[in-house]
């Protein structure tokens, strides 16, 4: 039988009646330690008389209900002490927590004006008590054997007590997505596999504080949730906890050393080209970018869709290769044999119009204005003398120039040069964009 939602509104308003109980009875025992020198006044005698009528003809192996066709009502109070570990790899996470059961017996109430006490404790081992068990545990957790030994608090209405401290560990699915600003959502599961949905109804609180969590690890609550998720056969309730990363850590040991490391692999555009070190710090740039590669695929899962941090870092790459290949480009230029190599006319022609003569190197342009000087000169020179018959014998560098004019006039080293000012501009242009970009979609998201 399935509890409809009446008796549902019914067994939470009720739920909220044990709370109020539980909250009164440990504000009672916190009042009697702290009145030194008062004892109240409950004997021996009384406690163990009490025991004994209460456990007379009872049996632990049925459920403490007179109808035992209804349902027993079981509130599950959590409180989280701390986050204690979450493998984003394996899906493990691990709390430190409190369960703490609560449930009427009608079978132990006692007059309270006769006995003259508030509450008693008697061993778990004889009394009936409500087994949970983890529906999503890791390795060997098991809370059920922390049902075979404790202490039962019993009230005169019959209001018992039962709290577990343990170690959960359960199994949770990543959201790596955003990471190192990742936020995750994680379950505790419990449900009582002893009972089935018709014979024990779970209803879940949550007496977590966030402000009085102890922080252990590089995680943060921000938020605790609870509801139930019955199944055809068991009562189960699920208590949630959505939390997010410390994202200090990875900025400065992971992010802020590849934002660095961007920045100086376009910095071999700037080295000297006969140092002869461009190609090798190229090579060292790109084969840092793959370390980190290595380091961030050992932290995170494989999931998809893929951790934006993972593309930014295969972006970086790709950019590094790209560095790698125009450099060592750049290079058969700068390092031509012959001083005086040209780039053939048609090519020459094309790289004018895609330059727009902006990275044109100067010495072209004051070799040709030192040529066209010397030609003017000369023909000065020829039409003050008369009597010289011979014709005027033009310079060298006028030959060049009228070489260049119909060969070509970009120096192969002056293209080498423009190649390095373009590349530059270029990949400084690209860390600009992909770090904005990939700020803009963390911010965003």
């Amino acid at each position: 039988m399935v509890t409809n939602n009446n008796e549902r509104r019914h067994y939470t308003m009720n739920a909220w009646t044990f709370l109020f109980i539980f909250a009164c009875f440990v504000c009672f025992h916190v009042n009697c330690k702290e009145k030194k020198g008062h004892v109240v006044d409950i004997s021996y005698e009384s406690v163990t008389e009490l025991q004994h009528l209460l456990l007379q003809n009872y049996s632990k192996d049925f459920r403490p209900i007179h109808n035992q066709g209804k349902q027993v009502v079981i509130y599950v109070f959590w409180e989280l002490h701390s986050i204690n570990a979450f493998n984003e790899v394996t899906g493990e996470f691990v709390t430190s927590s409190t369960f703490t059961t609560a449930w009427v017996n009608e079978m132990m109430k006692w007059d309270q004006s006769l006995y003259n006490t508030s509450y008693i404790i008697l061993n778990s081992a004889n009394i009936w008590i409500p087994v949970l068990a983890f529906d999503n545990p890791t390795g060997s957790t098991d809370i059920r054997k922390e049902y075979e030994h404790g202490t039962i608090r019993c009230t005169p209405k019959g209001n018992h007590f039962f709290a577990v401290a343990i170690r959960t560990s359960t199994i949770c699915q990543p959201d790596m997505r955003l990471y190192p600003f990742d936020r995750h959502n994680c379950t505790i599961i419990i449900y009582t596999p002893d009972y089935l949905i018709h014979e024990i109804a779970l209803i879940p609180l949550i007496l977590t504080d966030v402000s009085k969590l102890i922080v252990v690890s590089q995680w943060e609550a921000t938020n605790f949730y609870s509801y139930n998720d019955d199944t055809t056969d068991y009562s189960r309730l699920v208590f949630g906890i959505e939390f997010k990363r410390k994202p200090e850590f990875v900025i400065f040991n992971l992010l802020a050393p590849v934002v660095l490391l961007c920045l100086l692999n376009i910095t071999v555009f700037l080295l000297p080209p006969q140092s002869g070190e461009r190609v090798s710090f190229s090579v060292t740039m790109f084969l840092s970018f793959s370390v980190y590669m290595t380091l961030i695929s050992e932290k995170l899962p494989v999931t998809n869709p893929v951790s934006i941090f993972t593309q930014y870092l295969i972006c970086n790459v790709i950019y590094s290769a790209l560095i790698l290949f125009f450099t060592t480009i750049g290079l058969r230029f700068h390092l031509a044999e012959d001083e005086n190599e040209r780039i053939s006319g048609c090519l020459s022609r094309l790289i004018k119009v895609v330059s727009l003569n902006l990275f044109l190197c100067g010495r072209r342009r004051r070799q040709k204005e030192d040529d066209h000087q010397v030609a003017l000169d000369n023909k000065s020179a020829n039409t003050v003398s008369n009597t010289d018959s011979l014709p005027p014998v033009l310079p060298e560098n006028h030959r060049d120039l009228n070489k260049d004019k119909n060969v070509g006039d970009i120096l192969v080293k002056d293209f080498g040069r423009l190649i390095d000012k373009f590349c530059l501009v270029f990949f400084l242009m690209m860390i600009v964009a992909g770090n904005l970009t990939f700020v803009l979609y963390i911010a965003l998201s």
